[in-house]
């Protein structure tokens, strides 16, 4: 016997329903403390500027996950209430059955659909299960208030869709009703052909088994494979370049004109990779600088944008149709590419082009920057992997942000107005980059040397002859090398007037590059004294002041500290004296690092 409604579900009761519901509010509370508040001020902060910010691919993701922390509470309230919703369904009270003894179970309905299908020994079988069951005792109680009346019955589980057996068909085609057999055979078939007419009624509408249709790519080749590198390569250190990649991976150049307002716009646009520029600070910043107010009309500063955009383009088209399409005998490659992408009044490089040298450099960058945030730059030695980076980016620095162009106009990037050129910080930020890689890399080696002489130290003590000669010459080996790095970064740090951090200030005050400059040099003197090489001392010192008092319109003055090592780098003629000046080199370099800190 069952009951009408089962004791173990109270239809909705009040105890359920306050405790679903305080569920509910505590996944929207926790939500709040958890998502909303972190990222509320951020939110509140940029909402205004969304509209914007969406242009740029890279932050479309950024603004999606940030609009769903702030309307996280929300989502997870709703969730929860779906969530209980569904559980309450599951557990739900069947509703109320009526009596059963006049039904005809779900076994004979089927048998019936079968009736006039099947073979007449097919449907003795299923007559034989047609008896219905004998009608169940239902034992009703009183209906409570609020729930709905019902009973249980035994489920009755409906026998599944199967063919007859072998041998019943075998039988039935020998008496001849192979007709009453035939349209249980072709059901499916009958299923199948609808679903092939169906598919051929879709293809002859235009539609395919693909939903959509694929986009022209922009290089073409026999198969219509598309390209993984970039379709347009530029470089922006030293020279600015700009090449066609064709399938391959051959390059064709594309000649620029060395044209300052041309070469600027694409190198200003390039440079700002991922980024859309407002065309207002692009006429401001490029096409007007320099110039007075009467020809800085927007009019003709926008005529003066269109054209060098023209004329790139052509340059690019010119190149594709003649070296490129025309050899292959076919287009290979769209002649029309465009390397900027606008969107309302903003411009910005497009996806097809890749700034090869800055990216490389900023990747190699990337690895010396974390390892000093994690602390590793700042123990006995520098690992191996950031010397590997070090030297890497060293190879790959062909030279200055821009620095043909610069030389040879340099009244273009002059201060205008109070204000420095948009190229000099970028000029600055990837001479940093190259001047810490040649630190790092000189401290390696200086270090490297460090624990050789500890070796060196231990054979003298012992009277190993083989083993201080061999000692001594690894250690001459690495200080020589670090000597060259010093040298290298003291003369680059103060070789430009362009550079932000190159300063000489009429009263003796200098800038970051020039402290950072004397402190390489002090540690190549030093190091050349020991190893010996006094004669290396004086061409370097010679060579350095020349170049401080010309490029500080003689107003450069060495520091007592730079002098006083120098003097002693002249007179040192034995190593393994000099070896005590070389320790205190350590001392240096923690103060190199606490004064980078500070900065």
């Amino acid at each position: 016997m069952y009951d009408g409604l089962p004791s173990h579900h109270p239809a909705a009761p009040a105890w359920w329903r306050r405790k679903s519901i305080w569920v509910i509010v505590a996944g929207g509370v926790l939500a709040f403390f958890l998502w909303t508040i972190p990222n509320w001020g951020m939110f509140w902060g940029n909402v205004a500027q969304f509209p914007i910010l969406w242009q740029i691919p890279g932050n479309r993701r950024i603004i999606v996950y940030l609009i769903i922390k702030m309307f996280a509470p929300v989502l997870i309230m709703l969730l929860l209430t779906v969530l209980v919703w569904m559980y309450t369904q599951i557990r739900a009270p069947e509703p109320e059955a009526t009596d059963v003894s006049g039904q005809i179970p779900q076994q004979d309905a089927f048998a019936a659909s079968l009736s006039g299908t099947t073979a007449l020994p097919v449907q003795q079988m299923m007559e034989k299960r047609s008896t219905p069951p004998p009608a169940r005792e239902v034992t009703r109680e009183p209906r409570r208030s609020g729930a709905l009346p019902s009973r249980q019955i035994n489920p009755i589980t409906p026998l599944p869709a199967v063919m007859p057996p072998a041998n019943v068909l075998r039988s039935s085609l020998s008496d001849g009703d192979q007709s009453e057999v035939a349209p249980v055979q072709n059901e499916v078939p009958l299923i199948q052909q609808e679903k092939g007419e169906t598919e051929r009624e879709q293809r002859s509408d235009g539609s395919s088994a693909l939903a959509f249709e694929m986009a022209r790519p922009v290089i073409t080749t026999n198969g219509r494979v598309a390209m993984p590198d970039p379709l347009i390569a530029i470089r922006l250190l030293k020279d600015v370049t700009m090449a066609i990649c064709t399938p391959g991976g051959g390059r064709v150049v594309v000649p620029l004109t060395l044209n300052a307002k041309r070469v600027q716009l694409l190198a200003y646009i390039a440079c700002r990779r991922g980024e859309l520029i407002d065309r207002d600070k692009i006429l401001e910043h490029i096409f007007g600088w320099g110039l007075r107010d009467e020809d800085a009309t927007e009019d003709k500063l926008s005529e003066r944008f269109e054209s060098h955009k023209k004329l790139l383009r052509r340059k690019i088209r010119e190149v594709v149709d003649e070296q490129v399409n025309t050899p292959a005998g076919k287009q290979v490659i769209d002649p029309d590419i465009d390397p900027f992408t606008s969107d309302a009044g903003f411009w910005g490089l497009s996806d097809i082009c890749r700034v090869e040298d800055l990216e490389e450099i900023e990747r190699l960058y990337k690895v010396i920057a974390l390892a000093r945030k994690d602390g590793k730059l700042g123990g006995d030695a520098i690992p191996e992997f950031v010397k590997e980076a070090c030297d890497e980016l060293i190879a790959n620095y062909a030279g200055d942000f821009l620095e043909t162009i610069i030389k040879k106009y340099p009244g273009e990037f002059k201060p205008w107005g109070g204000r420095s050129s948009w190229a000099k910080k970028p000029y600055t930020q990837y001479r940093d980059y190259y001047l810490e890689a040649l630190w790092y890399s000189a401290e390696y080696e200086w270090r490297a040397g460090q624990k050789v002489g500890a070796e060196l130290e231990r054979a003298i003590q012992t009277g190993n002859e083989q083993k201080q000669q061999e000692a001594l010459r690894r250690q001459q080996e690495y200080f020589g090398r670090a000597a060259q790095r010093y040298q290298s970064y003291a003369m680059y740090a103060c070789n430009s007037k362009f550079d932000a951090k190159a300063t000489f200030g009429a009263h003796g005050e200098y800038g970051e590059r020039i402290g950072m400059s004397e402190r390489a040099l002090r540690r190549c003197v030093v190091l050349l004294g020991a190893i010996g090489r006094t004669d290396l001392v004086n061409q370097v010192w010679a060579g350095y002041r020349s170049q401080m008092k010309s490029i500080s319109d003689q107003r450069w003055q060495p520091s007592k500290e730079t002098q006083a090592d120098v003097e002693a780098a002249r007179a040192q003629t034995n190593a393994y004296r000099f070896s005590a000046q070389v320790s205190q080199l350590s001392s240096e370099f923690a103060d190199r690092d606490r004064q980078g800190r500070a900065s």
